[in-house]
């Protein structure tokens, strides 16, 4: 629907780059994102506008990112964005950015406007001994406390309390 990597592609172009990583010690950022309230748009407006929601978040990541990057829906209103020799903090300015424009961004289906946030969790991948699963869950639980701590946030893994 997304026109996005599914989970098998991501799963070996991440493994690409982590074996770049290996040789030439550059990080990349894991970045978690899920759309906030996504259930109460679904069932307000029904399925249709949470598909073009999907649709629009997807085409809004490949535009403001670069084509080296790697962009997968992961289930659900989730994404998982994978951002080639990018430490945490440069990551951060990136994916705050794009918060922002969500957050500000009135989408119309149906003649409907449709205003939603997304909530972000990042993860610096550097430790090459470390695996792909356990960097992703990583990126995952600073997600899951951008959404405790009021959502429409980014919070870097490290950084957590």
């Amino acid at each position: 629907m997304t026109n996005l990597s599914n989970r098998r592609d991501l799963v070996e172009k991440v493994e690409y780059e982590r074996n770049k990583l290996i040789r030439n010690k550059i990080p990349m950022s894991i970045i978690m994102a899920d759309i906030d309230d996504f259930k109460i748009i679904n069932d307000f407006y029904g399925q249709d506008y949470g598909d073009f929601i999907l649709k629009e978040l997807a085409k809004l990541f490949e535009e403001k990112l670069r084509r080296t990057d790697i962009i997968s829906r992961w289930g659900g209103e989730e994404f998982l964005i994978i951002l080639i020799e990018t430490d945490s903090q440069k990551a951060y300015k990136v994916i705050e950015s794009i918060r922002e424009e969500i957050m500000l961004e009135t989408f119309i289906y149906k003649n409907t406007d449709l205003n939603f946030t997304v909530s972000f969790g990042i993860y610096e991948y550097l430790n090459p001994d470390e695996s792909i699963d356990s960097a992703i869950e990583k990126a995952d639980k600073a997600m899951h406390d951008a959404k405790k701590s009021g959502k429409n946030k980014t919070i870097i893994y490290n950084q957590i309390d």
